[in-house]
Parts: structure tokens; sequence; C-alpha cells
């Protein structure tokens, strides 16, 4: 069974480049009805927070990546590793080694003076040292993989030298924990970022000391910008959930993490969840750098939107809301939503277009007063108008376009002239959704108070 892991660190927030490596080894594990294991790796103490740790599982949960088994910290398997590590001395593949760091430092410098590789020369191996770190011993010759997504790899082992695999206050490194756990989770391929190829060599050397099967390793290509550098805060956000705060919705950033270095033959852009994981394919994941953009995601996220149903949209919305827009009373989210799903790309534009919904006041520029309310005869449309809307008995759009039409031809004027100054005094702007549906949703008491307010404006201009 192929079976494949996520074992973030818990050292601060669900990056985007760990989001995608989680999704890729989720998309594998479900195309294949394999096994998707989630493990902290919290072993670096001082660094690794329990807010943090939370920060990952909200990530996955947002994203909507669940997981087999799991999750396992690393801090409740010490005593699984020190296990190991007292197997590996008693079969002399491991020795304690007691350099100081002036010593290292020292060894380090005579390396480079006669070109020799500056690694652990193993000076301690045959001591019989009982503390101080534990190294491993590493044999002659090369260690080889060849790598899922990418070419062969060799690395000459003197260079890589006796590395650590048990600091001397007894804490397991990270590539020791992780070479035990991958073992003995039976972890078939491992799936992560090209950061890693270093470490993968030292990893081989431990599943062979230990008798472990290795699995199969794949290094994703990094994550740029599209200044084509390393994708940083500047780029835009880069925690996972700082998306879902800014108004994405999950179904979109999965859709566009999956495309940060995977394709499908036909260069398909938008997928389901049901549909990446039928498509999903090793071999499709290129060694090139994946640009990631944010203009792009906001068009994929845009066409989520639109799809999506008003209702669910209208909860999440809710929470992006400014606190003051919350405030209001009998604001109809759902409805509001409807008038610009097909207009927005992130969700909280439902207010930076619609503010005029969610103040009880609104603020019309002085150059729109200017061009569109200042005209001869506004005051005495505006007025009218005010008139008509106030009587009516209902208070929905077809009713209010009725009335508004029927007024204009008994004016003998056409339906613009008084289209155009209504817009703006209900909402400020020169463009917005149809006017009817505007009006019908902002509610007849608003609808006339605002009318007021705009012939109170006039006076001012006059």
């Amino acid at each position: 069974m192929v079976t494949v892991r996520f074992a973030p660190s818990p050292t601060g927030y669900l990056h985007v480049g760990g989001a995608r490596t989680a999704l890729f080894n989720w998309l594998y594990a479900r195309n294949t009805g394999g096994k998707f294991i989630l493990r902290i790796e919290d072993t670096d103490v001082k660094r690794s927070t329990q807010a943090a740790a939370q920060a990952i599982l909200d990530g996955m949960k947002w994203l909507g990546l669940d997981w087999d088994e799991g999750p396992y910290f690393q801090q409740a398997r010490l005593h699984i590793y020190q296990e190991y590590a007292q197997k590996l001395v008693d079969e002399d593949k491991a020795y304690y080694c007691t350099c100081s760091v002036d010593e290292l430092d020292e060894q380090k410098k005579q390396a480079m003076n006669i070109g020799r590789a500056a690694g652990y020369d193993g000076r301690c191996r045959n001591k019989g040292e009982k503390q101080g770190v534990l190294r491993l011993k590493i044999p002659e010759g090369n260690t080889i993989f060849h790598d899922l997504f990418r070419d062969r790899f060799e690395f000459d082992n003197s260079l890589i030298g006796d590395f650590i695999l048990v600091r001397s206050d007894g804490t397991p490194t990270y590539n020791f924990t992780c070479a035990v756990d991958d073992g003995l989770m039976d972890i078939t391929h491992v799936i992560r970022g090209d950061d890693h190829i270093p470490n993968t060599p030292k990893q081989l050397l431990i599943f062979s000391a230990l008798g472990f099967n290795p699995p199969r390793f794949g290094h994703l290509p990094l994550i740029l910008g599209t200044d084509k550098s390393p994708l940083s805060k500047r780029h835009g956000a880069v925690s996972v959930m700082a998306y879902q705060e800014q108004g994405f919705l999950p179904e979109a950033m999965v859709n566009y993490l999956a495309l940060l270095g995977w394709s499908t033959t036909d260069s398909q852009q938008l997928f389901s969840k049901e549909e990446l994981i039928k498509k999903f394919s090793l071999k499709r994941i290129v060694k090139n750098p994946a640009v990631f953009d944010m203009e792009k995601l906001q068009w994929m996220n845009g066409v989520y939107i639109k799809q999506a149903n008003p209702k669910e949209l209208a909860s999440i919305v809710q929470n992006c809301l400014p606190q003051r827009a919350q405030r209001e009373e009998k604001i109809p989210v759902e409805e509001i939503i409807k008038l610009y799903q097909g207009r927005i790309r992130v969700l909280p534009e439902i207010y930076e277009f619609g503010d005029f919904f969610f103040s009880s006041k609104i603020h019309i520029p002085e150059e729109i007063c200017h061009e569109i309310l200042s005209k001869d005869g506004v005051k005495e449309i505006l007025t009218e108008t005010k008139r008509v809307l106030e009587t009516l008995k209902m208070f929905d759009h077809s009713t209010i376009e009725e009335a508004i039409r029927t007024m204009a031809e008994r004016l003998g004027i056409k339906a613009g002239d008084i289209i155009h100054p209504l817009r703006v005094v209900l909402t400020g702007k020169k463009v917005s959704p149809g006017i009817f549906e505007v009006a019908a949703l902002l509610g007849q008491e608003r609808v006339v108070q605002r009318i007021s307010d705009g012939f109170v404006l006039l006076q001012t201009e006059s």
C-alpha cells in the first residue's frame, strides 16, 4: 500500500510551500487508495510552539486535507528514538563523541587548509566514549538515489562525514527522528521540497544502519514569485490561513496549489477536488520551479465565488466584514452576495464595492455630485422620486422598476434621467448593480432617507 506523510515542524504557520507539499501527498494517497499520515516534527523544543502546531492543523482542516493517521507528535515518541539510538550503539554502528566546539572548529580549519572535506573526521570512533553526542559511522563509498521528479543523485560518503544522531543533551536530530519514523510507519514515498535534498543521503544511511526498507524520494521544486525570486511576504500572504482571512475559498486555494508544479496533458485549469484525485499523477510533476501568481489565484477564486452557494458564502462574508458593518441591523448579506457574485474576486470586495449596503450614511464624492446631482431639474426629479417610492405598498425590485418607469413616462423624460441621480444618492457611486435590486435590498425606509440626505447635499451645492 502507498503510504505517504506530511511532516511539518511547528515553528511557524502553514505556508504556501508546505500546503502544496501536503496537498500533493494527500492527492497521491487518495488517487492510489493509500494512506496519508500527519506527523508533527516538534523535537526542536526551543522553536516549536503549540500555537504553531494548531495553526498547521487549522490550515489542513481549512483546505480539507484529512489524514488517515495522526497527528503524531515526535516529542511523545522520544523513547522510541532512544531505543533505536541504543540499538545502533550496541551494533557498533554509532559512537559517542566528546569533541568540544573549539576542537571541531580547529579540525574544520585544518581540513580546509589541506583541501579536504570539512566533515567530522571520526577521531572519536574508537575511543569507546560513554557520553557526548552520538554520531553515525558512515561507511566508505557513495550513497545513490533516483529522485521521483529529477535525475539520479550520487553523494560521496566521505563528504558527508559521521553526522550527529543525538545531541549531548539527549535530544535526537531531525534526520534521525525522520528516518526512524518513516521506517516504523512504513512510508513508501517521501514527497517534499527540494530544500531537503541534502538530508536525503543522511536519512538513507540511517535507514541502512537500522535495516529499514527505504522509501522512494521525490523533491518538489521551489515556488517563486512573479519576479522569479523565492516566494516571500512581499509577493502576497504566505500563510495559508491569511488567505482565508483575505476572503479566498478553500476550494480555489486547493485548485491553485495543485497547479504549482503539476498539470494534466490537456492543460485543464479548473478542477473539483474529486477531479484532482482522479487525475493526479506523480508523472506530471515537473522539476522546474513554479511561479505563484496572485492575479491568477484571485481570478480562480472569483470563478469559485461565482459558482458557490450564496447562503454558504454569507456566513463567510459575515466574518470578514468591518465591525461597523457587522453592527448594522437587517443586512441581507445573502441577497447582496447574489448581486456581486459575478463581479468580485475575493469576498471582502463585497464590502468594498457594496459599502453603501453596510452603512447608515454614505459619502458622495464631490466630483460625482457636481457631475450628476447638480444638473438642472435633478432636485425636482428626486423630489418626485421620493414621493413615488415612499407611497409604494410593496417594495420589491419589480414594483420599484414599474413605478420609476411609469413616472418617467408621465413626466416625459427618459428612465435614465431618474435612475442616474437615484443611484448616486443611494450608493454614492456612478456604477452599481441594478438600481431597482439595490433599492429593494436597502429597504424603503433607508431609500427615502437617502434621497432626503441628497436634498441636503444639493442645498449645500447650490
